[in-house]
C-alpha cells in the first residue's frame, strides 16, 4: 500500500471520520495510481485518494456513478460514505457498500466470451450514448485530444522505461513498438462519456464468470469511445469485442484500430504498473494483451 496510507492510518481515519465502520477489520485491496483501497468487514470498499487530483476525482466518481445506477444493468458502486480532504494529512475518502463477484483480473475458471461480452457491450451502449452535456455541467473531463500526440508520447516512455528495466523480451519490445507507432488518428470522432479504464480488473464476476459489476469510475470522462471498447480487447482479444459489439452496434470506421492502439497503450502501462509495484497479475495482464494483439 501507499506508506501514507498503510492499515494503521486507514483504520485511524475510517474510525474518526466514518465511526459507524470503526472496529472492523481492514484487508487491503490494492493501490492504483491515485487511490488506495480497503475491505472493512467484508461489506464495505473505502478508498483513500492519494494526491489533490484523486480527491476531486473521487467527488466526481460518488455523483456520477449515483446517476448510472438506475441506468445501467451492470452494478456500481453506491457512494454512502463521503468525506472530502482536510486539516494536515487527512485525504478525501469514500465508502460504498462491496459489490458481489470477483474482478476479473483474479478469474482462473474458464469464460465465455459472448456471456462476458454481451452484458459490458450492453452497459457500454448505454453509457456512450448518454447526453455528454449533463455530465460537462457535472465537471466530468474533457479528454479527447485528436491527434493522440500525449497518449504515444506517454506510451513510448512507458516502453523505454519497461525496456531499460528488462521488463519486456526484445521481441515484446519491438512489437508493442510497432503497435504503437500505427497512423491512427482520433481526428473527427464525437467525445462521449467514458469508464476510461476499463479493463478486466475494473468488471466484476458473479460465480459463473458472468460480468455482475463495473468498478472504479475515478477515470470516467468525456472522451473516445474506442478507448473503453479497447479494454475490452486488453482483457479477451477480438473474440470478447466481436461479443460486445453484438449488444453495443455498429462502431464507425477507425473504431476497431483505435481500440487496438489504446489496448496496445494499455498493455505496456500494465506491464510498467506490475513490473514496478511488484504486482505480478498486472504484468502478465499485458503480456496477454499483447498476445490478443498479434
Amino acid at each position: 500500500m501507499d506508506p501514507g496510507i498503510d492499515a494503521a492510518h486507514a483504520g485511524a481515519l475510517i474510525a474518526e471520520r466514518f465511526p459507524e465502520l470503526a472496529a472492523l477489520p481492514l484487508v487491503p485491496l490494492g493501490t492504483g495510481t491515485g487511490h488506495a483501497a480497503f475491505g472493512v468487514g467484508g461489506r464495505v470498499v473505502v478508498r483513500f485518494a492519494l494526491d489533490r487530483e484523486a480527491a476531486g476525482a473521487l467527488e466526481r466518481e460518488a455523483a456520477l456513478t449515483a446517476v448510472l445506477a438506475p441506468l445501467l444493468d451492470l452494478a456500481v458502486p453506491a457512494f454512502r460514505w463521503l468525506a472530502p480532504a482536510a486539516h494536515g494529512d487527512t485525504p478525501a475518502m469514500g465508502g460504498y457498500p462491496r459489490l458481489p463477484g470477483v474482478p476479473a483480473i483474479t478469474w482462473n475458471g474458464p469464460l465465455s466470451t459472448r456471456a462476458c461480452g454481451v452484458p459490458v457491450g450492453g452497459a457500454l451502449r448505454v453509457l456512450h450514448g448518454l447526453d455528454t452535456a449533463r455530465f460537462a455541467r457535472m465537471d466530468v473531463p474533457r479528454d479527447l485530444d485528436p491527434t493522440l500526440a500525449d497518449w504515444r508520447e506517454e506510451a513510448f516512455e512507458e516502453l523505454d522505461l519497461v525496456g531499460s528495466a528488462g521488463a519486456v523480451t526484445d521481441d515484446e519490445a519491438a512489437r508493442l513498438e510497432r503497435l504503437l507507432a500505427a497512423p491512427v488518428s482520433a481526428a473527427g470522432v464525437t467525445a462521449r462519456l467514458l469508464h476510461g479504464d476499463l479493463a478486466a480488473e475494473h468488471v466484476l464476476l458473479d460465480p459463473a464468470g458472468v460480468p455482475a459489476g463495473i468498478i472504479d469510475w475515478s477515470d470516467a470522462c468525456l472522451g473516445d469511445p474506442a478507448r473503453d471498447l479497447g479494454g475490452l480487447l486488453h482483457w479477451g482479444g477480438e473474440p470478447l469485442l466481436d461479443a460486445a459489439l453484438t449488444a453495443y452496434g455498429p462502431v464507425p470506421p477507425g473504431t476497431r484500430e483505435r481500440a487496438r492502439w489504446y489496448a496496445a497503450c494499455r498493455a505496456v502501462a500494465d506491464i510498467r504498473f506490475g513490473h514496478e509495484r511488484g504486482l505480478p497479475a498486472y504484468a502478465a495482464a499485458g503480456r496477454t494483451a499483447l498476445a490478443h494483439l498479434r
